[in-house]
């Protein structure tokens, strides 16, 4: 199972529905520190990277991948209150593209046994 696979499966485990605009965005997003183990996380600029490299897998810009990721992620909190915990940013009063993107990458990686971030 390549790794890519690994994050759809702990999305749909998660509660992520695949018919929703932004999943695959969202799972390239996590994907892309496993074709690039030599990215941090924290070191990774979302908009100058990220957000680039999911609009060239998907072929649509890097804002359609902003945008696809923060519609994915707004209407997964509307279906499953709880999907992603209490990770809440308090003052945007939302879950945060970078703060899902970097739950979901812990998550696949302590399931695969890496723990570098």
């Amino acid at each position: 199972m390549t790794t890519y696979e690994m994050i759809e499966d702990k999305m749909l485990e998660m509660g992520f529905t695949p018919g929703v605009n932004g999943f695959y965005s969202l799972a390239h997003a996590v994907n892309y520190f496993f074709e690039n183990p030599e990215k941090a996380f924290f070191q990774t600029k979302i908009s100058g990277e990220i957000y680039p490299y999911v609009g060239q897998k998907m072929g649509i810009t890097a804002s359609a991948a902003e945008r696809n990721i923060r519609h994915l992620i707004e209407s997964s909190i509307y279906t499953n209150p709880n999907i992603f915990g209490n990770l809440t940013d308090m003052n945007k009063g939302k879950v945060t593209n970078s703060t899902a993107i970097s739950y979901l990458l812990i998550l696949v990686k302590r399931e695969i046994g890496s723990n570098e971030i």
